[in-house]
């Protein structure tokens, strides 16, 4: 049982659970009955629980793109026909953005439902850069992630492709990257890949921190060495949908902006699972949750 994203505006949170058996298959029959939610000292009732794809939620995706020339045109060439296929299959309500990252970060293309135009920039891609700033991708896709147009779908996540080795001079560090994401996460969907001219340990220290970054967002992480990379777009894509959504009612929620632990409990056969993040009450604004796990000791004070 994980915690992917939650968001909440007033008495209303948004959570979307990731819950799946030890060998990593989705669980399809989870009931509402069978979950109990707080948030800090206040319960929470359930007010739904659905499975993502069949809620007629939406997803902003952001694609954050490499185009350093870490990677040779052929490999490249893969990614930009994943993502095509990625974007194929968006739902009509879906958007989507595109971050590039090499020496410099652009935003190719701002958040739009067009699969014609997203399909454009995808193919006007190009390796040109020799180096790499990812930290500053990837805290120029955690701004994306974190806009409240009133078009934006409230679930976001960040796909990426890359070595996770930053070495660009100037722009973000690690540092940076790690307290935007504790701060105003978005889930890092990342899938390390790394050329054959890269050393062992240069390659364990990329994925390391890719890893790291994925797993403090909400996120995963995956090594391209798994499978195709067409394949590897297709389960990933497939797994961020198998999510459910859980509406809950705070109704003695203060509203107040700070952020409260928000822990929910599944009753599965004769064992407790629980998931805890921290989630910001706004009183209007939707905001993400807050990547940080509370104390131990405050798990079983969830109200009954």
């Amino acid at each position: 049982l994980r915690i992917s994203q939650a968001r909440a505006a007033a008495s209303s949170v948004a959570v979307y659970l990731d819950i799946r058996t030890e060998s990593g298959a989705a669980v399809a029959n989870v009931r509402a009955e069978q979950l109990q939610a707080g948030v800090g000292l206040y319960p929470a009732s359930t007010k739904s629980l659905q499975h993502f794809s069949t809620s007629g939620d939406a997803m902003a995706y952001i694609f954050l793109v490499d185009v350093s020339k870490s990677l040779n045109p052929e490999q490249f060439a893969k990614i930009r026909t994943a993502l095509l296929q990625w974007t194929e299959k968006m739902e009509d309500k879906d958007r989507a953005a595109i971050v590039t990252f090499g020496e410099s970060v652009k935003t190719a293309q701002d958040f739009t439902a067009d699969k014609a135009v997203l399909k454009a920039k995808i193919d006007e891609l190009v390796l040109t850069d020799l180096h790499t700033q990812l930290h500053e991708g990837l805290v120029r896709a955690l701004d994306l992630g974190r806009r409240d147009d009133a078009d934006l779908p409230r679930r976001r996540v960040i796909v990426t492709l890359t070595d996770g080795l930053a070495d660009a001079a100037g722009g973000s560090t690690r540092d940076d990257t790690m307290a935007r994401i504790k701060g105003e996460p978005v889930p890092i969907y990342a899938i390390g890949f790394a050329a054959a001219s890269v050393s062992t340990r240069n390659r364990d220290e990329g994925f390391k921190a890719l890893g790291t970054f994925a797993h403090a967002s909400g996120g995963a992480f995956i090594a391209a060495d798994l499978m195709p990379l067409d394949k590897l777009f297709s389960e990933l894509h497939g797994s961020i949908r198998e999510a459910y959504l859980l509406m809950l009612d705070c109704a003695t929620c203060p509203g107040d902006g700070r952020a409260y632990p928000l822990r929910v409990k599944l009753q599965a056969d004769n064992r407790v699972l629980t998931a805890t993040r921290e989630v910001r009450l706004a009183p209007a604004a939707v905001l993400p949750v807050v990547s940080q796990t509370a104390p131990p000791e405050q798990i079983d004070d969830l109200p009954r």
